[in-house]
């Protein structure tokens, strides 16, 4: 019996979809000028989304503080590495 796996993060996980489907529709667009460029754009919108709802949600997320921590600092540091 396979077991259920709960998103604790559901309006995240539905901007990453959303995000997911934009970047689909511009690849689709690649040719067409105003059409790949209005669904980059739009795909950037919708993973500023992203932030916004795990930011909403980071009361579901396990030890979250922590994380974003460690993981700011390790972007950081990794950001200034030559």
């Amino acid at each position: 019996m396979k077991k259920r796996v709960v998103c604790n993060v559901v309006q995240s996980h539905k901007r990453i979809l959303e995000a997911h489907r934009l970047w689909h529709q511009a690849l689709n667009c690649y040719f067409d000028p105003e059409g790949f460029r209005t669904n980059v754009n739009a795909t950037i919108q919708a993973l500023r989304n992203v932030t916004f709802a795990i930011q909403n949600e980071k009361h579901n997320i396990v030890n979250f503080e922590t994380w974003y921590a460690e993981s700011v600092s390790y972007t950081h540091l990794r950001a200034h590495e030559t």
